[in-house]
């Protein structure tokens, strides 16, 4: 089976903001690539919201469907993505409200996995060159797996591991390369030694120097509250990155 297979029905949050319809074009272009069905999930009695969708979906010569949200759209749109594939979200921009305070509201719920576009930019495509956190943890496998379709081979990814232990992540880090080569994509294991800076920023910079179109880890917490209290690496990442993050817990 081929991996192109395995994205056959993509999920994206629509929005009125400018982002939103940046993020609805990149979604269609994902679907086209991989000719899956794309779903659009967006606010009720926003007509104009279900006709730009439409128009897009023709554009690319897409299948689709409309679904408008009913209640909280976080909850909504992690209970519709349980039989996606894949759900495209936008990072939260705090100014612009568009129905889901985080998107890690989705990532912790939802089972699948969540690919994060950055505000601000359009993106025109990822799996080029591709950065992955390791750490050895189900969260991060569980992402390497959800983003295994979305890679190509142009440049070696990048599994990068921050002050790794010598004896389990550094030599798992090897493991993962083997493991992309099994899949016919090259790879290499890599170290960072923590700095002063947080985890999810030497990723980020890392990401940024190496000219990465994809940021891949596991997204860790349980409640919004424990990821403020802990100063999680995924609230980390999500608020500042730059660069599309494929998430999976």
């Amino acid at each position: 089976m081929s991996l192109s297979a395995i994205l056959k029905h993509i999920v994206v949050h629509v929005d009125d903001s400018s982002t939103g319809q940046d993020r609805l074009r990149f979604a269609a272009s994902l679907a086209k690539r991989f000719d899956a069905f794309l779903t659009g999930i967006g606010e009720p009695e926003k007509p104009a919201l279900e006709e730009q969708f439409g128009w897009t979906v023709e554009a690319h010569r897409l299948a689709g469907d409309w679904v408008d949200s009913v209640g909280a759209m976080a909850p909504f749109i992690a209970h519709r993505a349980h039989t996606a594939d894949l759900v495209v979200l936008g990072q939260n921009d705090p100014n612009i409200t568009v129905g889901i305070d985080g998107p890690e509201d989705v990532i912790l719920a939802c089972g699948r996995p969540v690919l994060v576009v950055p505000h601000g930019k359009p993106i025109e495509g990822v799996g080029d060159n591709v950065v992955v956190a390791w750490n050895n943890s189900r969260e991060a496998a569980l992402a390497v797996g959800g983003a295994l379709a979305l890679i190509t081979k142009p440049n070696p990814v990048a599994i990068v591991s921050v002050n790794p232990h010598p004896d389990s992540d550094w030599y798992v880090g090897g493991d993962l390369v083997r493991q992309f080569a099994r899949h016919g994509l090259p790879a290499r294991a890599e170290t960072i030694t923590q700095d002063g800076r947080s985890p999810a920023s030497l990723v980020r910079a890392r990401a940024v120097s190496g000219r990465a179109d994809l940021i891949v880890m596991g997204a860790y917490g349980h409640t919004r509250l424990r990821e403020m209290v802990l100063g999680g690496m995924t609230r980390d990442m999500l608020a500042e990155t730059r660069v599309p993050v494929l998430m999976a817990h």
